[in-house]
């Protein structure tokens, strides 16, 4: 019999867990529901069109061969779509959900076999006076972002403050002061931008980049209030300043979307709120599984469960749900975790790091210290060529490390492997046959020189570049200060 799979959310994980279980299961009836009318869209992409580098906001949810994702073409593929259409509950007992049409209003239940609940996350807007202005919004779909871009080219919009210091913060503030050359500034509540993810040092390094291009960014302070004039936003008073503004944009974080799984009884994670699941995102139902943004996974360097809204992420989820949503017992795939890497453009600088910062490590309760390096990008002889830092954060046990804000370029190795995972056991004959293979992380090239080294023979040797050799020169020295403290 067919197995009948639901999926609530149509953005990132929903299409992809959608698109798996139908190639491996033809026969299952899938139907995916989202209550907006643009399904699929790469949400990170929002701010790149904003400016204007990306032309067409279709190409937001294009597929790599220009093919538009819309609901015939998920129909296409044997997925049945229904947007425009919200559900507004779930009966476990009966194993159904309750889905809305927003356009007629018409309600029905739709049973499952398996449910997927894919909700994302809902944007966080603190209770300020003035909130519901005009022109006072968000950058959170398709529609947000068509409406901003309409307001720039309009040439109404002269100031725009931008509150909050985050990853869309930071990247919409850059797209309303570059491309459209509008006073933008920016407020923080934390004491630096972009808390949480970046050193103090590095996020001045940041700073310094936004106001070098006329981006003002006020760190520490509490917006109070937004004033307006006719109905329309008009200044942003904090408790230190008054900022014109002619727009306002919220970019103050994301809370997961679990109101149906808290109505459901599903178990939710105490600190976050977000939905709990196992490696195999599994929720405390086992017919029903959860990802993306709305659930807890575990942070693979402090074994506690946290939440991070990444596109890339859901991907990976969608692929695991979709592969154990297809098989008999629903434990076909794992996803055990995440550091939390990420990255961000911004005027002239790029950032990225992963792992914890220096100040997060230790509130974690790690014995953490850091090391820091400024150095080329590429070799000093090459004619393009830029200064880069690199931050390492380590534990002072040394048995373990804690990486965040580090850059690292390594040479691509030649051989027909590429990564470290791709030695795999049947691939070592090839390898003891071949001496071509100069990648050192092979598992037969350490067998072929552990075998010279016993018959008395020189093995391979691989030594340090000059580059590699300062950095973990300073490594050493900063640890051998500290442990001499």
């Amino acid at each position: 019999m067919s197995r009948n799979v639901i999926v609530i959310g149509g953005v990132a994980l929903g299409p992809k867990a959608a698109s798996r279980l139908k190639r491996l299961d033809p026969t299952a009836n899938v139907t995916m529901i989202d209550e907006n009318i643009n399904i699929s869209f790469g949400g990170c992409g929002i701010p790149y069109y904003v400016s204007g580098e990306i032309n067409s906001l279709d190409a937001l949810r294009s597929t790599t061969y220009g093919t538009v994702r819309t609901p015939e073409y998920f129909e296409h593929k044997g997925v049945h779509t229904l947007n425009q259409t919200r559900v507004t509950a779930i009966d476990r007992a009966s194993k159904t959900v309750t889905a809305k049409n927003l356009v007629t209003g018409e309600e029905k239940a739709l049973p499952y076999d398996r449910l997927i609940i894919a909700t994302g996350s809902t944007p966080k807007v603190p209770p300020v006076e003035g909130r519901d202005l005009k022109n006072v919004g968000g950058a959170n779909n398709l529609e947000d972002a068509d409406a901003l871009r309409k307001a720039c080219a309009s040439g109404s919009v002269q100031n725009a403050v931008v509150i909050g210091a985050g990853f869309i913060g930071m990247e919409i503030a850059v797209a309303l002061a570059d491309m459209w050359d509008i006073k933008t500034s920016v407020v923080e509540f934390m004491p630096q931008a972009m808390p949480g993810v970046m050193s103090a040092s590095l996020s001045d390094m940041v700073r310094h980049d936004l106001e070098e291009h006329n981006v003002d960014v006020y760190t520490g302070e509490k917006v109070q209030r937004l004033e307006g004039e006719n109905g329309v936003v008009a200044r942003v008073v904090t408790d230190k300043r008054t900022l014109d503004a002619d727009l306002v944009i919220f970019a103050t974080g994301f809370a997961p979307n679990t109101a149906l799984a808290r109505a459901a009884g599903l178990d939710l994670e105490e600190r976050t709120g977000a939905i709990l699941v196992n490696e195999y995102m599994q929720t405390s139902d086992p017919d029903i599984y959860a990802g993306g943004d709305c659930v807890a996974i575990p942070n693979l360097i402090t074994g506690k469960p946290f939440v991070l809204a990444l596109g890339s992420l859901a991907n990976r989820q969608g692929r695991v749900i979709g592969t154990n949503a297809a098989s008999d017992d629903g434990k076909a795939a794992a996803f055990h975790g995440a550091v939390g890497t990420w990255c961000v453009k911004i005027f002239k600088m790029s950032a990225c790091g992963t792992g914890l910062t220096i100040e997060r490590a230790k509130a974690f309760g790690f014995d953490a210290i850091s090391a820091s390096l400024e150095q080329l990008d590429r070799a000093h002889f090459y004619p393009e060529k830029h200064m880069m830092t690199l931050e390492l954060v380590v534990e002072r046990n040394p048995t373990r490390a804690r990486h965040s804000g580090r850059v690292r370029r390594r040479r691509r190795p030649q051989g027909p492997h590429r990564r470290r995972g791709d030695h795999a056991p049947v691939r070592q004959a090839h390898h003891r046959r071949s001496r071509q293979c100069r990648n050192r992380l092979c598992p037969a090239l350490r067998l072929r020189n552990g075998r010279r080294k016993r018959r008395g023979q020189r093995g391979r040797q691989h030594p340090l570049r000059p580059a590699q050799a300062h950095f973990f020169q300073g490594i050493r020295r900063t640890l051998e200060g500290s442990r001499q403290q």
